[in-house]
């Protein structure tokens, strides 16, 4: 039971490094996009807005709101890309091209990594619901987890 628990948690902290390591890449589209004729848009201040809103909220201590604001990451991102790409000015061969298929990348990985977690929370979730063990987890210090909203 401890090593399924620790692998949820492992299943947390990879979710966590991706979401970082997306974090890191705002910065750098935003500096290409000012650099790049014609790539000015609003949703790129949006994004900076978004990025500074998720360095004040931390994911250990309000994970719900953070994750909301993730998600508005997310929406803002392939807003822009949508945008850049029906102009015709997101070529796959430039260095933004590049950054945006590291982002897909990154997005499919939160997602399928996000489902992964989902599954063996709720197999946890269900487990410890049952009153004797819920009450031996709780004691042990191994809680319910949250789920992703679908």
């Amino acid at each position: 039971l401890r090593r399924r628990y620790n692998n949820i948690r492992k299943l947390w902290a990879f979710i966590l490094f991706f979401l970082t390591k997306r974090q890191m890449f705002i910065p750098l589209v935003y500096m290409l996009a000012k650099s790049q004729e014609g790539f000015d848009s609003p949703k790129l201040e949006e994004l900076l807005n978004i990025r500074q809103h998720c360095r004040e909220k931390s994911l250990k201590h309000s994970p719900h709101q953070r994750l909301a604001l993730e998600k508005k990451v997310s929406q803002t991102l392939f807003e822009y890309f949508s945008f850049l790409e029906n102009q015709k000015k997101l070529q796959m061969q430039s260095k933004f091209g590049h950054i945006v298929r590291d982002l897909e990348f990154i997005d499919s990985k939160l997602v399928e990594l996000q489902q992964l977690y989902n599954v063996e929370a709720k197999r946890w979730n269900r487990l410890s619901a049952v009153f004797m063990a819920g009450f031996f987890f709780q004691m042990v210090g191994m809680n319910p987890f949250d789920l992703f909203s679908e």
